[in-house]
Protein backbone atom coordinates (compact mmCIF):
# COMPACT_ATOMS: atom_id res chain seq x y z
CA UNK A 1 0.00 0.00 0.00
CA UNK A 2 1.46 3.38 -0.98
CA UNK A 3 2.25 5.93 1.71
CA UNK A 4 -0.44 8.56 2.24
CA UNK A 5 1.47 11.73 2.96
CA UNK A 6 -1.63 13.91 2.62
CA UNK A 7 -5.11 13.57 4.10
CA UNK A 8 -8.26 15.02 2.55
CA UNK A 9 -9.40 16.56 5.83
CA UNK A 10 -6.16 18.50 6.35
CA UNK A 11 -5.12 19.22 2.75
CA UNK A 12 -4.36 22.92 2.16
CA UNK A 13 -2.95 24.53 -0.96
CA UNK A 14 0.12 26.21 0.52
CA UNK A 15 1.33 22.87 1.94
CA UNK A 16 0.75 20.96 -1.31
CA UNK A 17 3.87 19.81 -3.14
CA UNK A 18 2.19 20.64 -6.46
CA UNK A 19 1.34 24.18 -5.38
CA UNK A 20 4.81 24.81 -3.95
CA UNK A 21 6.62 23.47 -7.02
CA UNK A 22 4.40 25.39 -9.44
CA UNK A 23 4.61 28.61 -7.41
CA UNK A 24 8.40 28.42 -7.06
CA UNK A 25 8.78 27.61 -10.78
CA UNK A 26 6.52 30.51 -11.72
CA UNK A 27 8.37 32.96 -9.48
CA UNK A 28 11.77 31.81 -10.76
CA UNK A 29 10.56 32.04 -14.38
CA UNK A 30 9.41 35.64 -13.81
CA UNK A 31 12.82 36.48 -12.33
CA UNK A 32 14.66 34.86 -15.23
CA UNK A 33 12.39 36.41 -17.88
CA UNK A 34 13.28 39.86 -16.57
CA UNK A 35 16.92 39.49 -17.73
CA UNK A 36 15.94 38.82 -21.34
CA UNK A 37 14.59 42.26 -22.22
CA UNK A 38 16.92 43.95 -24.68
CA UNK A 39 18.83 40.75 -25.51
CA UNK A 40 16.98 39.72 -28.65
CA UNK A 41 15.74 36.39 -27.29
CA UNK A 42 12.73 35.56 -25.19
CA UNK A 43 13.06 33.21 -22.25
CA UNK A 44 11.08 30.54 -24.14
CA UNK A 45 13.39 30.83 -27.14
CA UNK A 46 16.43 30.57 -24.87
CA UNK A 47 14.92 27.61 -22.98
CA UNK A 48 14.29 25.89 -26.32
CA UNK A 49 17.94 26.31 -27.28
CA UNK A 50 18.96 24.89 -23.90
CA UNK A 51 16.71 21.83 -24.27
CA UNK A 52 18.14 21.15 -27.73
CA UNK A 53 21.74 21.66 -26.58
CA UNK A 54 21.31 19.33 -23.61
CA UNK A 55 19.64 16.62 -25.70
CA UNK A 56 16.40 16.81 -23.72
CA UNK A 57 14.45 17.60 -26.89
CA UNK A 58 15.63 16.56 -30.33
CA UNK A 59 12.35 17.08 -32.19
CA UNK A 60 9.58 19.67 -32.11
CA UNK A 61 7.24 17.16 -30.42
CA UNK A 62 9.78 16.47 -27.67
CA UNK A 63 10.38 20.19 -27.21
CA UNK A 64 6.64 20.79 -26.92
CA UNK A 65 6.39 18.10 -24.22
CA UNK A 66 9.48 19.28 -22.32
CA UNK A 67 8.33 22.89 -22.21
CA UNK A 68 4.60 22.10 -21.92
CA UNK A 69 4.06 24.45 -24.82
CA UNK A 70 1.29 24.39 -27.43
CA UNK A 71 2.56 22.63 -30.57
CA UNK A 72 1.29 25.38 -32.91
CA UNK A 73 2.97 28.12 -30.88
CA UNK A 74 6.11 26.00 -30.66
CA UNK A 75 6.20 25.59 -34.46
CA UNK A 76 6.13 29.39 -34.78
CA UNK A 77 8.89 29.67 -32.17
CA UNK A 78 11.07 27.15 -34.04
CA UNK A 79 10.36 28.97 -37.32
CA UNK A 80 11.60 32.19 -35.69
CA UNK A 81 14.73 30.50 -34.35
CA UNK A 82 15.41 28.94 -37.74
CA UNK A 83 14.90 32.21 -39.64
CA UNK A 84 17.40 33.89 -37.31
CA UNK A 85 19.94 31.13 -37.93
CA UNK A 86 19.87 29.82 -34.35
CA UNK A 87 18.57 26.32 -35.13
CA UNK A 88 18.20 24.17 -38.20
CA UNK A 89 15.88 21.31 -39.02
CA UNK A 90 17.50 18.12 -40.30
CA UNK A 91 15.65 15.14 -41.74
CA UNK A 92 16.64 11.80 -40.31
CA UNK A 93 18.37 9.68 -42.97
CA UNK A 94 16.88 6.43 -41.59
CA UNK A 95 13.32 7.78 -41.34
CA UNK A 96 12.63 10.78 -43.56
CA UNK A 97 9.42 11.52 -41.59
CA UNK A 98 11.53 12.39 -38.54
CA UNK A 99 12.92 15.94 -38.33
CA UNK A 100 15.59 16.75 -35.78
CA UNK A 101 16.39 20.15 -34.32
CA UNK A 102 20.05 21.14 -34.23
CA UNK A 103 21.71 24.20 -32.74
CA UNK A 104 23.80 26.26 -35.11
CA UNK A 105 27.05 27.85 -33.92
CA UNK A 106 25.16 31.17 -33.72
CA UNK A 107 22.45 29.49 -31.62
CA UNK A 108 25.03 28.01 -29.25
CA UNK A 109 26.74 31.40 -28.94
CA UNK A 110 23.40 33.12 -28.19
CA UNK A 111 22.60 30.51 -25.55
CA UNK A 112 26.00 30.77 -23.89
CA UNK A 113 26.03 34.57 -24.04
CA UNK A 114 22.94 34.76 -21.80
CA UNK A 115 23.94 31.84 -19.54
CA UNK A 116 25.72 34.01 -16.92
CA UNK A 117 22.61 36.20 -16.55
CA UNK A 118 20.33 33.18 -16.11
CA UNK A 119 22.71 31.44 -13.72
CA UNK A 120 22.94 34.65 -11.66
CA UNK A 121 19.17 34.80 -11.29
CA UNK A 122 18.94 31.11 -10.43
CA UNK A 123 21.69 31.49 -7.83
CA UNK A 124 19.87 34.45 -6.25
CA UNK A 125 16.66 32.39 -6.25
CA UNK A 126 18.21 29.56 -4.25
CA UNK A 127 20.22 31.77 -1.86
CA UNK A 128 18.27 30.63 1.24
CA UNK A 129 19.48 27.05 0.67
CA UNK A 130 22.86 25.64 1.64
CA UNK A 131 24.78 23.69 -1.02
CA UNK A 132 23.77 20.45 0.70
CA UNK A 133 20.11 21.48 0.85
CA UNK A 134 20.13 22.41 -2.83
CA UNK A 135 21.68 19.05 -3.78
CA UNK A 136 19.07 17.29 -1.65
CA UNK A 137 16.26 19.26 -3.29
CA UNK A 138 17.61 18.45 -6.77
CA UNK A 139 17.91 14.78 -5.85
CA UNK A 140 14.38 14.63 -4.42
CA UNK A 141 12.84 16.46 -7.38
CA UNK A 142 14.73 14.20 -9.80
CA UNK A 143 13.33 11.14 -8.05
CA UNK A 144 9.84 12.63 -8.17
CA UNK A 145 10.14 13.43 -11.89
CA UNK A 146 11.44 9.93 -12.63
CA UNK A 147 8.51 8.43 -10.73
CA UNK A 148 5.93 10.67 -12.40
CA UNK A 149 7.38 9.80 -15.82
CA UNK A 150 6.62 6.12 -15.15
CA UNK A 151 2.96 6.65 -14.29
CA UNK A 152 0.38 5.82 -16.98
CA UNK A 153 -1.19 8.83 -18.71
CA UNK A 154 -4.55 8.27 -17.01
CA UNK A 155 -2.86 8.77 -13.64
CA UNK A 156 -0.73 11.71 -14.82
CA UNK A 157 -3.79 13.76 -15.55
Amino acid sequence: MPTSHYQSATYVANQSIGYLMRRSAMLMRHQVESVFSGHGLSFMQWASLLMIRDGLALTAAELSRQLDYDSGALTRLIDQLESRGLVRRERCEADRRQVYLKLTPIGLHSLEELMPLVVGVVNRSVEPLTDAELQTLISLLSRLVDHLDTLPESVKG
